[in-house]
C-alpha cells in the first residue's frame, strides 16, 4: 500500500493524476509472487472504505417525494434493462435459459453507479440531490434482484412465451448439447 501512496505522490508532484500513479503501481505489482497475499490483506480495507462511503451517503439525507419517484422509475426500468441483456445475449449465441438467467442477474444497479454519481456531484455535473436518489435506486435494485433470484424458475416459465429457443446450430459452442454417444462413463462436476 505504501508503494501505491508513493506512486500517487510522485505523479501528483509531476502534475499528473495521482490516481494514475496508483494504478500503474498496482499494474507493476500485480505480477509479484506476493500479489495474492497483498490483495487478501487489502480486501478488508476496501470493504471498510466502501461501508464508510455508504454511511456518508446515508448521512446525506433522504430524497424528497420527487426523488423517491425518480428512484422508483429507475428500479422499474430494471425490467427493460434485463430484457435488453436477454436479447443481446441471445443474439450472441446463448441459449434462452442462459440468456434469461444472466439477464436477470445483470439487471441490478451496482454500487459503482453510486461512485460515478458521487464523482459527477463533486465535479458539478449533477446536483447533490441525485446522490440520495441513486442510493435509493441501488438499494431498490438489490431488493428487486433478491426477489427475482428467489423466483427465477417461475419467471423463466412465464418468459418462455417471449424468449424463443435458438436452433442448436446457431448457439455458441459451449451452449450446445454435449454428445456422449460413444462414452462408457461420464464424470460431471463444476471444475
Amino acid at each position: 500500500m505504501g508503494i501505491a501512496v508513493a506512486a500517487y505522490s510522485l505523479f501528483e508532484l509531476a502534475g499528473v493524476s495521482g490516481s494514475l500513479g496508483s494504478l500503474i503501481a498496482g499494474l507493476i505489482l500485480s505480477g509479484h509472487p506476493l500479489a495474492t497475499r497483498m490483495f487478501d490483506a487489502l480486501v478488508s480495507v476496501r470493504e471498510l472504505l466502501l461501508v464508510a462511503f455508504f454511511i456518508q451517503i446515508g448521512l446525506g439525507g433522504l430524497p424528497d417525494a420527487g426523488g423517491f419517484l425518480i428512484a422508483g422509475i429507475l428500479v422499474a426500468f430494471l425490467v427493460v434493462k434485463a430484457w435488453l441483456f436477454i436479447v443481446i445475449l441471445q443474439r450472441c449465441g446463448m441459449s434462452a435459459r442462459t440468456s434469461a438467467l444472466t439477464g436477470l442477474t445483470l439487471a441490478n444497479y451496482s454500487e459503482f453507479g453510486l461512485l460515478i454519481t458521487s464523482v459527477a456531484v463533486v465535479n458539478g455535473v449533477l446536483p447533490a440531490s441525485w446522490l440520495p436518489i441513486m442510493a435509493i435506486a441501488v438499494a431498490g435494485s438489490f431488493v428487486a434482484g433478491s426477489l427475482v433470484s428467489s423466483h427465477e424458475e417461475s419467471i423463466l416459465r412465464f418468459t418462455r412465451h417471449w424468449i424463443k429457443p435458438r436452433p442448436e446450430h446457431k448457439l455458441a459452442p459451449d451452449e450446445r448439447k454435449v454428445k456422449i454417444t460413444a462414452a462408457d462413463a461420464v464424470v460431471l462436476g463444476m471444475g
